[in-house]
């Protein structure tokens, strides 16, 4: 069961007690004995200058304390027509905890005692106490009895300055020790802080220990009438971080001898209270200060995608699924603290990446929010088997991860370097060739199917996560067959996702995962994944267009360079670059110069690599001033196109993912509910230039929908309803709409 350990604060209810009305017979007399030595003690205490001269009396107090009947006093709570329970708290704590924990191991206690004569004595008869008893001395050694020094309320300036200080300090010093202990021994730790005793102004203090120390300590509460010992709730409290990173500099300096007197002064007064000078005089944090500084540091060394994703990687591959999930977590878990974000270092779309960093971590919430309730144990827990979760986790942090390529790796051409748009177009292509080559596959922590292999695990994980990658996206065909998709540079078709993994997979439901994978991609629609506050908005918003502007100038000077060029070559080069000349197009309407790059099916584009390759002098010549130009108006068309992408992320605050009322095993339906951003709103019902005169509205609704739509036909028992908050679904479309 591991290490148990008890730490008491203790107070001097062993001297005050009275236990109540009279029990009568020798049992009362017993009480009066002790009653009248406690009245004794109490009297003496303030004339005895030092704490071991009044130890004299433990002896004496110790043989009165032993003649009582401790279960018999334990009947009293809750008191009984006026009788009370005469023993000290500390000792009744501990008689209740072994009825209300019969199977834990023997347990370690500390006693902390103020530094006064009185709780010391009460500290040590205590100590000795449990260390005799018959039964307590089963559950329970008293290791050390610990006076804080400054715990004293006759000294008011040691107590403030020193005592609550100690206090914390001796708590952890315990607490550190125990943990160090069970770490050597490798078994878990579990500590009750008791702070029922002494002085109530320290209960604060060491409630906040508790509170910070939560992960091993229990915080403990006998009431003088309960029966029972009170687990206080514990709050998810903890470091002040923007306090802690607004004073770190200051705070650093204050310690060093040198600058302290520059910078203490400015120290706010709260990181002030964590500075105490030592035997030197230098200013040295104390325990709670050096253990909140670790955790501000350990903060400011993670990113939030490797805090969050820990929960849901964890909560999906749970020990408890076996060593099969384990195994598979370390894999997603050496690939989250080896990459984090950094998945999108490297970005070859600059116009995407201000808010690229963000995607993945939105979309584990995204995913937390429909597993929970689908694998809900009154739902369908076992909808995803553990290779099924582990192909959604990685497929959620690698679909994008071939943004970061430039280049296309093709049998015929060798390396093509690729243009923005096309890196967009085909990052689902890039992304499975960045994680099918070891080099690429290796900055990621990808393990590819050697080292799923060496892990004794099954290798076709890997094809199983690269299809998820490559399908990812709903122009890839689902089940209906249509048009194939085509990758122009390998000329390699596509069939459906159905058709694709036919046979391929026995154990995988890749159709199911690659529907949740669909689901969840298409929800990060937020304002979070691209800043929030309106002047930022407004500035971006700026910067795109003055970046579009100086884009444009480009694009069109180069545009006039290759059309002068083509012109005043011979007819045979006009003949061959005719197409390519076409796919470049100029409008000069409104005395605006405008160009975009007509190639959609990127022909023109390949003319030029077949012509790099194999052309003459002069063909060579044209093919490689039309991919500079068409480069510069490509990126020129990509920032125009990043304004409406940039504002339609604005324009929804949050999206709400809602088990629907008929939510069930057979019916696992979910309302997709968008809250409109009241900032930039009005945009909302504008149309937008870059989307053949679409409002952002429809452009919202229709990319959310159409996920759904690319996916509905297939029996995974997912379905969804679209709505803006407290509007009509707009998905599927109600009848007054």
């Amino acid at each position: 069961m591991g290490k148990i350990v008890h730490i008491l604060t203790v107070g001097t209810s062993l001297l005050t007690n009275r236990g109540g009305k009279s029990r009568g017979g020798d049992y009362q007399g017993n009480i009066n004995r002790l009653n009248n030595s406690c009245e004794t003690i109490l009297e003496q205490a303030p004339t005895h200058p030092r704490v071991d001269s009044l130890l004299t009396y433990k002896d004496e107090l110790l043989k009165k304390l032993q003649k009582l009947n401790l279960d018999k006093e334990i009947g009293f709570r809750p008191p009984q027509h006026g009788k009370t329970d005469r023993m000290p708290q500390e000792l009744s704590y501990l008689k209740i905890h072994i009825k209300e924990h019969p199977n834990e191991p023997k347990a370690d206690c500390y006693l902390l005692t103020s530094y006064t004569n009185t709780g010391v004595l009460c500290g040590e008869a205590i100590k000795e106490y449990v260390n005799s008893h018959c039964e307590l001395k089963k559950k329970f050694e008293v290791v050390r009895c610990e006076k804080i020094e400054g715990v004293d309320d006759t000294k008011g300036k040691d107590f403030k300055n020193k005592g609550f200080r100690n206090l914390i300090d001796k708590i952890n010093e315990i607490i550190d020790k125990v943990e160090k202990e069970a770490q050597n021994e490798d078994v878990k730790i579990k500590i009750y802080l008791n702070i029922t005793g002494g002085y109530k102004g320290l209960v604060p203090y060491s409630t906040l220990q508790a509170m910070i120390r939560s992960d091993k300590v229990a915080l403990c509460y006998l009431f003088e009438k309960s029966p029972e010992i009170i687990e206080m709730p514990i709050y998810p409290i903890g470091l002040d971080f923007h306090l802690w990173h607004r004073n770190a500099t200051k705070l650093r300096m204050a310690r060093n001898p040198e600058a302290s007197s520059y910078f203490y002064c400015h120290l706010d007064e709260k990181m002030k209270n964590l500075l105490y000078d030592d035997e030197t005089g230098r200013k040295e944090l104390f325990s709670l200060g050096k253990h909140l500084e670790d955790k501000y540091q350990e903060q400011l060394k993670q990113d939030p995608i490797k805090v969050y994703s820990r929960e849901i990687i964890r909560r999906l591959l749970p020990d408890s699924s076996g060593d099969e999930a384990k195994k598979l977590r370390g894999v997603i878990e050496k690939l989250v603290d080896r990459v984090g974000d950094l998945i999108w270092e490297g970005d070859k779309i600059p116009e995407e990446v201000n808010h690229a960093l963000n995607h993945h971590h939105n979309l584990l919430e995204f995913a937390e929010l429909f597993l929970i309730p689908i694998l809900d144990e009154k739902v369908d827990p076992h909808y995803l088997n553990v290779k099924e979760r582990f192909c959604l986790l990685a497929g959620i942090l690698l679909h994008d991860c071939g943004h970061s390529l430039d280049y296309m790796e093709t049998d015929e051409f060798d390396r093509v370097p690729l243009f923005p748009s096309e890196i967009r177009e085909f990052h689902h292509f890039l992304s499975c060739q960045r994680l099918n080559n070891p080099k690429t596959a290796e900055e990621l922590e990808w393990p590819g199917k050697n080292g799923l292999k060496e892990q004794e695990l099954d290798e076709n994980l890997h094809n199983a996560v690269l299809t998820i990658c490559l399908y990812h996206r709903k122009s890839m065909g689902y089940i209906k067959q249509g048009k194939h998709p085509n990758n122009p540079f390998t000329d390699k078709n596509f069939p459906s996702l159905k058709d694709y993994i036919k046979n391929k997979f026995s154990d995988i439901d890749l159709m199911k995962v690659v529907a949740l994978m669909r689901l969840i991609d298409g929800c990060d629609i937020q304002t979070r994944r691209a800043g929030r506050k309106k002047e930022e908005i407004e500035m971006t918003r700026k910067l795109l267009e003055r970046d579009y502007r100086t884009a444009l100038d480009r694009a069109v000077r180069a545009v006039k360079l290759w059309q002068s060029e083509f012109e005043a070559s011979n007819n045979n080069l006009k003949s061959t670059f005719g197409d390519v000349n076409s796919a470049i197009q100029v409008d000069s309407a409104k005395g605006k110069d405008s160009v975009s790059l007509k190639d959609e099916d990127r022909k023109a584009h390949v003319l030029c690599l077949e012509k790099l390759q194999n052309g003459t002098e002069d063909e060579k010549r044209l093919a490689k001033l039309w991919l500079i130009v068409a480069e510069l108006v490509d990126r020129a068309e990509m920032i125009q196109k990043q304004k409406c992408h940039y504002l339609k992320h604005q324009c929804v605050k949050e999206v709400q993912i809602i088990p629907a009322e008929n939510f069930c095993k057979d019916n696992l339906a979910f309302e997709i509910r968008l809250i409109e951003n009241d900032i930039v709103a009005s945009y909302l019902n504008k149309p937008c230039s870059e989307a053949n005169g679409k409002t952002l509205r429809q452009i919202i609704e229709e990319e959310i929908s159409g996920e759904y739509e690319s996916i509905k036909d297939y029996r995974h028992k997912l379905s969804v309803i679209c709505r803006w908050e407290n509007k009509e679904p707009f998905y599927p479309r109600s009848d007054s709409s």
